[in-house]
């Protein structure tokens, strides 16, 4: 019964995956599979893995109260393509590829990782399908992770036997090499449901962003957050809202007790330069009122975003990264820790009130 319930939701999931004019059928093994798989696509999914095509940029995950950058999301692009990650994998899968491809993404978004020297102190946060991860291949990049490590079990493949997942789960949590925690992602939509969260007990639930999308203005919506907050909050799992765009969601999350934020409001996602920035380079990056490098307007609106910033965090600096085609990079820290950072843009009259609007979002 549970397989069959599910056979329509995995339908549609795969219908959106691959992209417009495409035929998909939920076969009787109850799994999303396109109808036909279009000429060459192992060939050319073979092609991005020998050709090393794909590279990561990272996201930043937020802690609401504070603003403190806690870590990154790793996302892989495809050079050359249009097509989404996802639409790839779910080729991927067609091809008996998926496996290869999703540990290929791993491996841009380590070389990337490695390469910045990141902070120890931030978590790299990566993605894996059920299935992937329990047939093993994960473990063999297991020297490679970072200190702290959260896994996302992808919403876009079901899980097949919670048991051997468990499992799974219990021997990447106990071994001694990193520290791994779990996450269930896109809770709300596709095949991330509330049996994954009660099977599996995940350190962290991420809120789907279609929940997270206009809840300052549906009731609805904002009923169903506060019950997954209590909920996790007696489960002892961090929840983290995706889909952030603004100051107002951001403001009424936090009033809710969410843990953690992502989203464009916060920072979109970026190369591995930026993580470096706002990371590594920081120990060395120049004292508060410190301007140097900047025209006489970045060196103006950077004074404007100390104001701004210090209104809602008393404590701590404005540290300025530098200027970079009419854009300021800034960082807000306090002690080690870094916090929000923001590129605000650079008007040529240094026009306080367009610079000010740009730092309410902050």
């Amino acid at each position: 019964p549970d397989a069959l319930s599910a056979a329509p939701a995995r339908g549609l999931s795969g219908a959106k995956t691959p992209g417009r004019d495409r035929v998909v059928v939920a076969d009787r093994a109850t799994r999303p599979a396109v109808a036909s798989v279009p000429d060459g696509i192992s060939d050319r999914v073979s092609q991005i893995l020998s050709d090393r095509r794909l590279h990561a940029v990272f996201q930043p995950v937020v802690e609401v109260r504070s603003g403190r950058v806690v870590g990154y999301e790793a996302l892989a692009r495809v050079a050359g393509s249009s097509m989404d990650p996802p639409g790839w994998l779910e080729l991927a899968a067609g091809v008996g590829l998926r496996a290869e491809l999703e540990i290929a993404m791993w491996d841009a978004a380590l070389d990337a990782w490695a390469a910045g020297a990141v902070s120890a102190d931030l978590t790299l946060w990566l993605n894996i399908s059920p299935d992937v991860l329990v047939g093993g291949l994960p473990w063999t990049r297991l020297d490679r992770l970072p200190p702290k490590v959260v896994l996302e079990l992808s919403e876009l493949a079901p899980v097949r036997s919670y048991p051997k997942l468990r499992a799974v789960l219990d021997e990447w949590r106990t071994q001694q090499a990193t520290d791994v925690r779990f996450a269930i992602d896109d809770v709300g939509a596709g095949h991330a449901n509330m049996r994954h969260i009660i099977e599996l007990s995940p350190d962290v639930t991420k809120l789907d962003r279609s929940l997270v999308y206009d809840v300052a203005d549906n009731r609805a919506k904002q009923a169903v957050v506060r019950g997954l907050v209590g909920f996790c909050r007696d489960i002892g799992s961090a929840l983290v809202a995706e889909g952030v765009e603004d100051a107002r969601t951001l403001s009424l999350l936090e009033a809710m007790g969410i843990d953690c934020a992502q989203g464009f409001h916060l920072g979109k996602p970026e190369g591995a330069r930026a993580v470096l920035l706002a990371s590594s380079e920081l120990a060395a990056a120049p004292l508060p009122g410190a301007r140097g490098g900047l025209s006489e307007a970045g060196a103006a609106a950077a004074v404007v975003a100390e104001d701004r910033v210090r209104d809602r965090w008393r404590r701590g600096v404005l540290v300025v990264g530098g200027e970079v085609d009419g854009e300021v990079q800034l960082f807000w820290r306090n002690g080690g820790s870094t916090y929000i950072k923001k590129r605000i843009s650079i008007h040529r009259d240094c026009d306080d009130a367009a610079t000010e609007g740009n730092l309410l979002r902050l």
